[in-house]
């Protein structure tokens, strides 16, 4: 499992674990030794899905995704539900109930996050068609 977070400077750093402290978590660059270590803010701490969108880029939970339906253009939040597990996008529009009702010939694209994009945040919580 992959975790992505905002460190004090602002850059995400990612990372295969977490170790919780407090207002800040610690993401551990490698799965086999502990002293790789980055600091960053608890709050912004995502989790990755293991599904990539069309130029291979892992989805991580609250990315916002851009999904072409013809010739509109449609935002996405990326959202994680703790009660059962699953991935899901969120819009003003629609919920597609898992990331995984996203049909292979759809493709889609990580435009932004949630904690760094608020523009494209507010598009995909309001009537975003472009």
């Amino acid at each position: 499992m992959k975790f992505k977070g905002l460190n004090n400077n602002g850059e995400w750093v990612e990372g295969h674990g977490i170790i919780p402290d407090g207002d800040y978590d610690y993401i551990v660059n490698s799965p086999y030794v502990i002293e790789y270590q980055q600091r960053v803010r608890h709050d912004t701490v995502c989790v990755g899905s293991r599904i990539t969108d069309a130029n291979g880029f892992e989805v991580f939970e609250n990315d916002i995704i851009k999904i072409a339906f013809g010739k509109d253009e449609y935002y996405y939040v990326v959202k994680y539900d703790t009660r059962c597990g699953q991935y899901y996008l969120l819009n003003s529009n629609v919920r597609f109930d898992t990331i995984n009702d996203l049909s292979a010939e759809l493709k889609f694209h990580v435009v932004g996050n949630a904690y760094t994009d608020k523009d494209l945040l507010n598009r995909a919580l309001s009537r975003n068609k472009d």
